[in-house]
């Protein structure tokens, strides 16, 4: 009885000795699983935190780019939006490695394609640096060009300015020439004279007693006036207006014909001369009392004038 009583004990003991030993293995293997799931989700915290912190060091680059960019906006607008979309989405999430995978493909996937935009922004900067030179350089030319064609404008108008001085200065010149080389007179004289049946000439004063008018005048020394035969027109003026043996001598103006008296000719050695001329009146015509105009030309040109008054 007492060896069935002490079999029965250790049985029990045994037992409860393997109980005892099947709770402690029980729980020290829960206690290994819940220190895993522990660690891992820790694990999974740190590795979000992470992906998130890359995630918006990518969105600040972005926004970097996106105040150098003017030629990508609306995609580079577009990509920032979609990681702050997604930074949102998973900031109550719990991390597990599904999460963290898809954090990681689109954290790569934007690292790319800031890395394309970057590049793509590079090449366009480049080119905008190329185009400003060329434009800055093509501006440099037209200026260039501009000066030289305002330089050129400018040397034209004193070209031309000088030219007109040069043909201004040659119309005063050949003006002054031809007033060099014309007929100079001076000392008019002018009488009534009488010729007697003795070929006599004496001057005299009433109109009644002359046969006509004599004019004399000097020719001054000129060594501008060509030599040779010359003509100069007497115009003598009646007390009525009207030209002393007039009608056989006349010319041909803007203004109408001018009638003379007399054609005085005679040969010119550039040396000084006294030059007479008798005017007879017309048949038809007689002297008269009052003032006569005697008048000289050199053709149309008035050159010098007297005055005679018979009684």
């Amino acid at each position: 009885m007492s060896d069935k009583k002490s079999n029965l004990k250790n049985i029990l003991f045994a037992v409860l000795l393997l109980a005892l030993l099947g709770s402690s293995f029980f729980g020290y293997k829960y206690y290994k699983e819940t220190q895993a799931a522990k660690k891992a989700e820790s694990v999974y915290i740190e590795e979000k935190s992470l992906a998130e912190n890359e995630l918006k060091a990518v969105q600040g680059q972005y926004e970097r780019l996106l105040s150098e960019n003017t030629s990508s906006q609306d995609e580079i607008l577009a990509e920032r939006e979609r990681i702050a979309q997604l930074l949102d989405s998973i900031k109550n999430i719990e991390p597990d490695n599904e999460l963290l995978e898809k954090l990681k493909k689109e954290r790569n996937y934007f690292k790319n394609k800031f890395n394309a935009l970057s590049k793509e922004n590079k090449r366009l900067v480049a080119a905008n640096k190329k185009l400003t030179l060329e434009k800055n350089q093509l501006n440099s030319k037209i200026n260039s060009i501009t000066t030289e064609k305002q330089a050129t404008i400018k040397q034209t108008q004193i070209i031309e300015e000088k030219k007109q001085a040069i043909i201004e200065k040659n119309k005063e010149l050949e003006t002054a020439f031809k007033e060099a080389k014309r007929i100079n007179i001076s000392n008019i004289t002018t009488n009534a004279v009488k010729i007697k049946s003795t070929n006599k000439v004496i001057k005299v004063t009433k109109a009644k007693r002359a046969n006509g008018i004599e004019v004399c005048y000097d020719v001054s020394a000129n060594t501008f006036t060509d030599p040779g035969q010359k003509e100069l027109y007497i115009q003598v003026i009646t007390p009525l207006k009207n030209v002393l043996s007039g009608g056989k001598y006349e010319l041909q103006t803007n203004e109408g014909v001018l009638s003379f008296s007399k054609v005085s000719k005679f040969r010119y050695l550039n040396k000084s001369i006294t030059i007479c001329d008798f005017i007879e009146p017309n048949p038809d015509e007689e002297l008269e009392e009052g003032t006569y105009m005697v008048n000289i030309f050199e053709g149309t040109n008035l050159i010098d004038s007297s005055v005679l008054r018979l009684k």
